[in-house]
């Protein structure tokens, strides 16, 4: 996934299918999905913290990736969640991969973030697995 700039806020576009990451509502336990690229609030993401790990806060909703239940496992699905203070689901850094493309890492679990069954379609959910070294994980 490649993060794209747009002054403090940027578009997360899966490299295999150009579509970005977005919030599927604005409230509490709403889904992270792909879908087609419209530059929307609703796909701008801004890292909130410095160093290496950040949190990821949503233009549209103010709220912060998460991990469902502060999962840890292969196939937890990602959502967008208040920020808590002790939030270690909703920590995040970015592995590079090229000079142009990243891996988002979810600190706790170790995993990185993916899509669901390597889904095309808008909609698709959000999850955090394995690192594949596959392009949807980019």
């Amino acid at each position: 996934m490649a993060p794209r700039v747009k002054k403090e806020d940027m578009l997360i576009i899966n490299r295999r299918t150009g579509k970005a990451l977005q919030c599927a509502g604005a409230e509490n336990g709403d889904v992270a999905v792909q879908a087609e690229v419209n530059g929307s609030d609703a796909q701008l993401w801004s890292p909130v913290g410095t160093g290496r790990t950040f949190k990821l806060r949503n233009k549209l909703s103010g709220k912060v990736l998460d991990v469902v239940g502060g999962g840890t496992e292969a196939g937890a699905r990602a959502q967008i969640w208040d920020d808590v203070a002790d939030g270690h689901s909703q920590v995040w850094q970015w592995l590079k991969v090229t000079a142009t493309y990243r891996k988002l890492m979810n600190t706790q679990s170790g995993k990185v973030l993916d899509i669901v069954d390597m889904r095309e379609d808008d909609g698709a959910p959000a999850q955090i697995c394995d690192d594949v070294d596959g392009a949807g994980q980019q």
